[in-house]
Protein backbone atom coordinates (compact mmCIF):
# COMPACT_ATOMS: atom_id res chain seq x y z
CA UNK A 1 0.00 0.00 0.00
CA UNK A 2 1.59 3.28 -0.96
CA UNK A 3 1.70 6.09 1.80
CA UNK A 4 -0.48 9.10 1.69
CA UNK A 5 0.16 11.48 -0.73
CA UNK A 6 0.72 13.89 2.11
CA UNK A 7 3.93 11.85 3.34
CA UNK A 8 5.10 11.14 -0.27
CA UNK A 9 5.17 14.78 -0.96
CA UNK A 10 6.35 16.36 2.07
CA UNK A 11 9.31 13.43 3.33
CA UNK A 12 11.77 14.49 0.17
CA UNK A 13 11.17 18.38 0.79
CA UNK A 14 12.07 17.22 5.00
CA UNK A 15 14.99 15.43 3.70
CA UNK A 16 16.43 18.62 1.19
CA UNK A 17 15.44 21.07 3.78
CA UNK A 18 17.65 19.00 6.22
CA UNK A 19 20.64 18.81 3.44
CA UNK A 20 20.48 22.61 3.16
CA UNK A 21 20.62 23.07 6.67
CA UNK A 22 23.61 20.93 6.96
CA UNK A 23 25.47 22.61 4.86
CA UNK A 24 24.36 26.00 6.23
CA UNK A 25 25.73 24.79 9.30
CA UNK A 26 29.29 23.76 7.78
CA UNK A 27 29.53 27.01 6.29
CA UNK A 28 28.91 29.05 9.15
CA UNK A 29 31.37 26.66 11.20
CA UNK A 30 34.24 26.70 8.61
CA UNK A 31 33.53 30.34 8.41
CA UNK A 32 33.70 30.79 11.99
CA UNK A 33 37.01 29.10 12.67
CA UNK A 34 39.07 30.41 9.33
CA UNK A 35 38.08 34.01 10.29
CA UNK A 36 39.38 32.92 13.69
CA UNK A 37 42.61 31.06 12.48
CA UNK A 38 43.80 33.51 9.03
CA UNK A 39 41.81 36.72 9.95
CA UNK A 40 38.71 38.43 8.47
CA UNK A 41 41.19 39.51 5.31
CA UNK A 42 43.46 36.45 4.75
CA UNK A 43 40.80 33.85 4.57
CA UNK A 44 38.88 33.66 0.78
CA UNK A 45 35.47 32.53 -0.05
CA UNK A 46 37.44 30.22 -2.15
CA UNK A 47 39.12 28.50 1.69
CA UNK A 48 35.81 28.28 3.50
CA UNK A 49 33.95 26.48 0.83
CA UNK A 50 36.58 23.73 0.15
CA UNK A 51 36.52 23.42 4.17
CA UNK A 52 32.90 23.25 4.71
CA UNK A 53 33.01 20.78 1.49
CA UNK A 54 30.75 22.55 -0.24
CA UNK A 55 31.30 23.96 -4.13
CA UNK A 56 31.44 27.84 -4.60
CA UNK A 57 28.10 27.93 -6.23
CA UNK A 58 26.42 26.43 -3.15
CA UNK A 59 28.15 28.82 -0.60
CA UNK A 60 26.92 31.83 -3.35
CA UNK A 61 22.99 30.48 -2.34
CA UNK A 62 23.75 31.49 1.31
CA UNK A 63 26.18 34.80 0.83
CA UNK A 64 26.96 36.50 -1.90
CA UNK A 65 30.35 37.64 -0.81
CA UNK A 66 32.77 37.33 1.78
CA UNK A 67 31.58 40.35 3.97
CA UNK A 68 27.89 39.11 3.96
CA UNK A 69 28.96 35.35 5.07
CA UNK A 70 30.78 37.41 7.86
CA UNK A 71 27.19 38.86 9.12
CA UNK A 72 25.78 35.57 8.66
CA UNK A 73 27.71 34.25 11.69
CA UNK A 74 25.67 36.85 13.79
CA UNK A 75 22.56 37.00 12.36
CA UNK A 76 20.74 34.22 13.91
CA UNK A 77 22.17 34.68 17.55
CA UNK A 78 21.56 38.69 17.27
CA UNK A 79 17.67 38.86 18.45
CA UNK A 80 18.26 35.85 21.33
CA UNK A 81 21.04 38.00 22.44
CA UNK A 82 19.15 41.15 23.01
CA UNK A 83 15.95 39.56 24.45
CA UNK A 84 18.70 38.01 26.86
CA UNK A 85 20.01 41.26 27.44
CA UNK A 86 17.03 43.34 28.45
CA UNK A 87 15.42 40.26 30.18
CA UNK A 88 17.92 40.38 32.52
CA UNK A 89 18.05 44.19 33.88
CA UNK A 90 16.58 45.06 36.92
CA UNK A 91 13.81 47.46 37.20
CA UNK A 92 14.33 48.84 40.70
CA UNK A 93 18.25 49.78 39.94
CA UNK A 94 19.37 53.50 38.66
CA UNK A 95 18.59 53.77 34.64
CA UNK A 96 22.63 53.60 33.87
CA UNK A 97 23.04 50.24 35.63
CA UNK A 98 19.88 48.84 33.91
CA UNK A 99 21.33 49.78 30.69
CA UNK A 100 25.18 48.50 31.62
CA UNK A 101 24.11 45.36 32.59
CA UNK A 102 21.94 44.91 29.53
CA UNK A 103 24.86 45.81 27.68
CA UNK A 104 26.98 43.70 29.47
CA UNK A 105 25.54 40.83 28.20
CA UNK A 106 26.38 42.03 24.19
CA UNK A 107 29.61 42.61 25.35
CA UNK A 108 30.31 39.54 26.58
CA UNK A 109 29.13 37.56 23.55
CA UNK A 110 31.22 39.67 21.26
CA UNK A 111 34.46 38.43 23.74
CA UNK A 112 33.64 34.59 22.55
CA UNK A 113 35.20 35.32 19.52
CA UNK A 114 36.47 38.46 19.84
CA UNK A 115 38.71 38.30 16.47
CA UNK A 116 35.17 37.83 14.30
CA UNK A 117 33.73 39.87 16.70
CA UNK A 118 36.29 42.99 15.64
CA UNK A 119 36.23 42.41 11.75
CA UNK A 120 31.92 42.53 11.91
CA UNK A 121 32.09 45.85 13.90
CA UNK A 122 34.48 47.39 11.46
CA UNK A 123 32.68 45.87 8.17
CA UNK A 124 29.18 47.07 9.34
CA UNK A 125 30.40 50.61 9.77
CA UNK A 126 30.61 50.41 5.53
CA UNK A 127 27.54 48.06 4.73
CA UNK A 128 24.96 49.89 5.77
CA UNK A 129 23.28 50.13 2.79
CA UNK A 130 23.60 46.57 2.28
CA UNK A 131 22.05 45.68 5.58
CA UNK A 132 19.01 46.92 4.76
CA UNK A 133 18.84 44.01 2.33
CA UNK A 134 20.04 41.25 4.62
CA UNK A 135 16.83 40.53 6.76
CA UNK A 136 18.23 38.74 9.61
CA UNK A 137 21.01 40.67 10.25
CA UNK A 138 19.48 44.27 10.22
CA UNK A 139 15.92 42.67 12.24
CA UNK A 140 18.73 41.67 15.01
CA UNK A 141 19.58 45.13 15.03
CA UNK A 142 16.32 46.97 14.74
CA UNK A 143 15.20 44.54 17.86
CA UNK A 144 18.11 45.75 19.82
CA UNK A 145 16.50 49.46 18.88
CA UNK A 146 12.84 48.39 19.60
CA UNK A 147 13.76 47.41 23.33
CA UNK A 148 15.72 50.35 23.86
CA UNK A 149 12.60 52.45 22.82
CA UNK A 150 10.77 50.59 25.29
CA UNK A 151 13.46 51.09 27.86
CA UNK A 152 12.91 54.63 27.21
CA UNK A 153 9.29 54.60 26.93
CA UNK A 154 9.06 52.77 30.28
CA UNK A 155 11.59 55.31 32.10
CA UNK A 156 9.80 58.53 30.37
CA UNK A 157 6.57 56.89 32.16
CA UNK A 158 8.05 57.04 35.73
CA UNK A 159 8.81 60.25 35.12
CA UNK A 160 12.69 59.05 35.13
CA UNK A 161 13.11 60.90 31.73
CA UNK A 162 12.37 63.69 29.72
CA UNK A 163 9.36 63.15 27.60
CA UNK A 164 10.87 66.31 25.44
CA UNK A 165 11.74 63.66 22.81
CA UNK A 166 10.42 61.16 21.21
CA UNK A 167 11.37 57.42 22.76
CA UNK A 168 12.85 56.05 19.24
CA UNK A 169 15.22 59.56 19.51
CA UNK A 170 17.11 58.76 22.79
CA UNK A 171 17.25 55.39 21.60
CA UNK A 172 18.88 56.07 18.60
CA UNK A 173 21.09 58.36 21.09
CA UNK A 174 21.76 55.39 23.65
CA UNK A 175 22.66 53.16 20.71
CA UNK A 176 25.27 55.44 18.79
CA UNK A 177 27.01 55.91 22.51
CA UNK A 178 27.04 51.90 23.01
CA UNK A 179 28.01 51.00 19.68
CA UNK A 180 31.08 53.58 19.93
CA UNK A 181 32.37 52.24 23.22
CA UNK A 182 31.87 48.49 21.99
CA UNK A 183 34.04 49.13 19.24
CA UNK A 184 36.54 50.84 21.08
CA UNK A 185 37.10 48.24 23.41
CA UNK A 186 37.28 45.29 20.83
CA UNK A 187 39.57 47.45 18.93
CA UNK A 188 42.24 47.77 21.42
CA UNK A 189 44.51 45.07 22.80
CA UNK A 190 44.50 43.19 25.01
CA UNK A 191 41.02 43.29 25.12
CA UNK A 192 39.31 44.42 28.11
CA UNK A 193 36.12 44.03 28.65
CA UNK A 194 35.74 45.86 32.33
CA UNK A 195 37.04 49.01 30.89
CA UNK A 196 35.20 48.87 28.09
CA UNK A 197 32.16 48.89 30.28
CA UNK A 198 33.42 51.53 32.63
CA UNK A 199 33.49 53.58 29.71
CA UNK A 200 30.46 53.09 28.26
CA UNK A 201 29.01 53.73 31.81
CA UNK A 202 30.89 57.22 31.97
CA UNK A 203 29.47 58.00 28.26
CA UNK A 204 26.30 57.33 30.03
CA UNK A 205 26.38 59.02 32.82
CA UNK A 206 27.17 62.30 30.96
CA UNK A 207 23.85 61.71 28.73
CA UNK A 208 21.83 61.19 31.51
CA UNK A 209 23.31 63.71 33.85
CA UNK A 210 23.38 66.65 31.01
CA UNK A 211 26.53 68.53 30.23
CA UNK A 212 24.13 71.57 31.10
CA UNK A 213 25.20 73.54 34.59
CA UNK A 214 23.75 71.64 37.50
CA UNK A 215 22.30 73.92 39.90
CA UNK A 216 24.41 72.78 42.90
CA UNK A 217 27.74 72.59 41.05
CA UNK A 218 29.78 75.79 41.48
CA UNK A 219 31.18 76.99 38.24
CA UNK A 220 34.82 77.87 38.79
CA UNK A 221 36.06 80.68 36.85
CA UNK A 222 39.47 79.01 36.38
CA UNK A 223 40.72 75.81 35.02
CA UNK A 224 43.48 73.44 36.44
CA UNK A 225 45.86 73.82 38.96
CA UNK A 226 45.44 77.49 39.39
CA UNK A 227 42.02 76.98 41.29
CA UNK A 228 43.95 76.71 43.95
CA UNK A 229 46.80 79.36 43.69
CA UNK A 230 46.12 82.35 45.62
CA UNK A 231 45.66 86.04 43.82
CA UNK A 232 48.40 88.02 43.08
CA UNK A 233 49.14 90.77 45.40
CA UNK A 234 50.58 93.99 43.67
CA UNK A 235 52.33 96.78 45.48
CA UNK A 236 51.44 100.44 44.81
Amino acid sequence: MPPPASHAQTAPAGKRERNKLEKYRRIKASARQLFEEKGYQDATIRDIAKHAGVGLGTLFLYARDKRDLLFLLFEDELNEVTDRAFDTVKPDTPLVDQLVDAFRVFFDYFALSPRVSQDMMREVVFYVKSINEINSFHTGIARTHERLARFVARAQALDLVTTSYAPDDLARLIFSIYRMDVRSCFATEPLDVAAGLARLRHNLDILFIGIRPQAATPRPTRRGPELNRPEPQYSE
